[in-house]
């Protein structure tokens, strides 16, 4: 379970961290040349499965550069025979395995985040409260991070809680195809080897997540929502 939180996790924080600037910069250009490219290119991350982007990385590494990045495993096998030296190497090799899966799933959640954000900050940048800000000689920085930014990413607050049982269980065919010793690992190798407990097991653990993440995306929504604050004052 912390191999697969520690591959999702990452990927969830780099999806994020690209996902939320280019869903601004789109609604920022919205109706423009730009904002349709962006949205051509989410529309293809979305619609193409992780496992299928890792696919196409193993094979383009195995013809183009068999030496750049591994392709398989948490670490090289000469440091899994021999130990590790340090702890930095080990958290080097470990990075460097993670490139390509932490990629192939943070492509397609880049394609599911985007859209979000390019919509929330349509709505808001037109609300009469941020124009107010702007009559009122705020800065362009005050206006966007503190008004605009914050209240249109409310309803982002909601998708990333939902995401949190894919943070354990998910993703098991990308895990699979890099043969990353995760939850999705064990759990398409439990079905293959008729471990019916263990599947039962893994789902229900599932379940629980996503009703934990339910749960969670009210929490943060309630806490985040200035006016669902004072509703309840």
């Amino acid at each position: 379970m912390g191999r697969s939180f520690l591959l999702n996790g990452v990927a969830l924080l780099v999806a994020i961290g690209i996902a939320v600037p280019l869903g601004v910069y789109s609604a920022m250009k919205a109706r423009k040349w730009r904002d349709t490219l962006i949205l051509i290119m989410t529309m293809i991350f979305t619609s193409v499965p992780s496992f299928y982007f890792g696919l196409l990385t193993i094979l383009w590494v195995a013809r183009k550069a068999p030496n750049l990045f591994p392709i398989s495993g948490m670490g090289s096998i000469i440091y899994i025979a021999r130990g590790y030296p340090s702890l930095w190497v080990q958290l080097i090799d470990l990075s460097h395995h993670m490139i390509l899966p932490v990629g192939s799933i943070a492509l397609v959640w880049i394609g599911t985040l985007t859209p979000y954000v390019r919509t929330a900050m349509l709505e808001v940048i037109h609300q009469d409260y941020v124009r107010t800000a702007k009559s009122k000689g705020l800065t362009n920085f005050t206006v966007f991070f503190k008004h605009t930014l914050r209240n249109a990413l409310l309803p982002f607050i909601s998708v990333l809680a939902m995401l949190i049982p894919n943070l354990v269980i998910s993703n098991i065919f990308v895990e699979q195809v890099f043969s990353w010793p995760g939850m999705g690992w064990l759990y398409i190798n439990s079905i293959w080897f008729g471990e019916s407990e263990m599947v039962i097991a893994i789902t229900l653990c599932y379940a629980i997540l996503v009703l934990f993440g339910n749960f969670m995306a009210d929490a943060l929504y309630q806490r985040a929502d200035a006016r669902l604050k004072g509703g309840a004052q």
